[in-house]
């Protein structure tokens, strides 16, 4: 007989309730008070009601909606600061490298002993084209500066909600600096506090290994992408490279993910398949991770996937038989208790759903006849090619079929010949980051450093030739335009299939058990 879907996922509905209560206190707008008056009140009738384990399992299940709710609500109260409508006079560090855009020069930068903390800012710079002053300014430089801290507004021409991104990523004001109104200084990190320190020293270590990059003569699109992949630098990205990469479905290669760290990590999973090596494994998998995440400046998104990964890899050590997805859900349910609002954040989401079906769909993507018996590997050497080139296949439509109806309602297109791209772009990126670490290791030995230099040029030309190729094809991205609603549905209907599989295997299971 065949288990019921909540027994063997456990966690799959008190993460669902949790995550709908964030969800539903960022749609009625309800104070915190609200949402701690009823939680309370619930938790008293669980209390009363603990002998009757109907009412008991429903209300734990309601108190983790409502808490949900309480910490949405609470952490929405945190993202709104008081800010004078006047100029004021301050000082500030730059949190990122300067990046000219037009007639502006473009940072973020943090303003010291705002009401007791730092205030992160999104600021543009008017360039001065006599002095060029803002040449010499990068990340890490103090300022002195006298402008208006305004609050971010939405564009009233756009649906998309500027002000409230800025919020959501921890940006609390915004400001324009005109040539006469700044000036470097001296300034103490010390009102920072130790993360944004850590986040700044760890910026500047990734700007001294971008000098590195052009001292090896990397450079045109190749370079662009190549910082893109390694460091996450998008600031030589040209317009039309990019609509090349988006066109051909293979965006989130030039955006530092889960990918790029499962890429690297890779390699460590070689020594879980003994049940010895798997400490060592996770012990080099989460070293991995954090190095990278510091080389390349602990930009938000890669810091969410190295913490997701280090969950995980704790999961995994602490189970005896884990099972992925209630690692994931796991993994999913810590991240939003401590913050709740990851779950409006589109890369969060396309990282979770692209995971989650990647678990969900790959056993079925996998067919029968090109898994190889263990003892026969050599004799059907074919089999576990095939096996191999399938694998970047499966794992890409797995994880399209997850993300594709998000990014139709995020984007309004879907990109065609994503399957293509896919199977180009991928073993290029995890050749290309192999090679960029592979040119810190040769450092000693320029010979084979400029061979090797050579070979990464080599391999990011051929990507961008291809993925230009194939953004050039005819239909290359379907116009779609889903509301909210059917973007739901859509997801309720491939769960759905899922779980009618899911079912059906597990009778099918159930009856070769007791036919043997």
């Amino acid at each position: 007989m065949s288990q019921p879907l909540t027994h063997s996922f456990p966690l799959l509905l008190p993460t669902v309730l949790l995550l709908l209560g964030i969800v539903f206190a960022g749609w009625v707008g309800w104070s915190v008070g609200v949402w701690v008056a009823s939680l309370s009140a619930t938790l008293i009738v669980l209390f009363l009601c603990r002998r009757h384990p109907k009412a008991s399992n429903f209300l734990i299940l309601t108190a983790l909606f409502q808490l949900g709710a309480w910490l949405s609500a609470q952490a929405e109260a945190g993202l709104h600061r008081l800010l004078p409508k006047e100029k004021v006079c301050y000082e500030a560090v730059v949190m990122s490298e300067p990046v000219p855009r037009g007639k502006v020069v473009r940072f973020d930068m943090a303003v010291l002993q705002h009401q007791g903390k730092p205030l992160l800012v999104k600021a543009q710079l008017l360039r001065d084209t006599i002095s060029h002053r803002y040449d010499r300014l990068h990340v890490g430089d103090g300022l002195r500066a006298v402008s208006i801290l305004e609050t971010p507004q939405r564009w009233a021409a756009s649906t998309f909600d500027y002000a409230r991104w800025l919020r959501l990523h921890g940006f609390s004001a915004q400001t324009f600096l005109l040539p006469s109104n700044w000036q470097k200084a001296r300034v103490s990190l010390q009102p920072l506090g130790w993360w944004n320190r850590l986040v700044l020293q760890a910026r500047q270590v990734r700007q001294r290994l971008l000098d590195r990059y052009r001292q090896w003569q990397i450079g045109g699109d190749e370079a662009a992408v190549v910082a893109a992949l390694s460091l996450g630098d998008k600031s030589g990205l040209s317009k039309r490279l990019r609509d090349d990469y988006s066109r051909a479905g293979v965006a989130h290669v030039l955006a530092l993910s889960g990918l790029h760290l499962g890429i690297l990590c890779g390699l460590f999973s070689l020594f879980s398949r003994r049940r010895s090596g798997r400490w060592l494994s996770s012990l080099l998998t989460l070293t991995c991770a954090w190095t990278f995440a510091l080389l390349t400046g602990l930009s938000p998104s890669v810091v969410r996937a190295a913490l997701l990964l280090s969950l995980y890899s704790v999961f995994f050590l602490a189970l005896r038989r884990p099972q992925p997805l209630n690692v994931l859900l796991g993994t999913v349910i810590l991240m939003v208790l401590v913050r709740p609002l990851l779950v409006y954040d589109l890369g969060f989401q396309l990282s979770v759903l692209s995971v989650l079906f990647i678990h969900l769909f790959l056993p079925i993507l996998v067919p029968p006849f090109l898994v190889a018996p263990k003892t026969s590997c050599r004799a059907v050497w074919w089999r576990c090619l095939a096996r191999g080139l399938w694998s970047f296949a499966s794992l890409s439509i797995a994880a399209q079929i997850g993300t594709s109806p998000l990014v139709a309602y995020a984007f309004g297109s879907l990109p065609t010949y994503f399957l293509i791209s896919n199977l180009v772009a991928v073993p290029c990126a995890t050749l290309l980051l192999y090679l960029v670490l592979a040119l810190f290791i040769t450092t000693p030995l320029p010979v084979v450093q400029t061979v090797v230099v050579q070979m990464v040029v080599s391999v990011a030309k051929v990507m961008n030739e291809v993925l230009r190729w194939v953004s050039s094809l005819p239909c290359a991205t379907i116009e779609l335009h889903p509301t909210i609603l059917q973007t739901v549905l859509c997801y309720a209907l491939l769960l759905t299939i899922w779980a009618m599989g899911w079912r059906l295997q597990q009778r099918f299971q159930s009856s070769k058990n007791e036919l043997t």
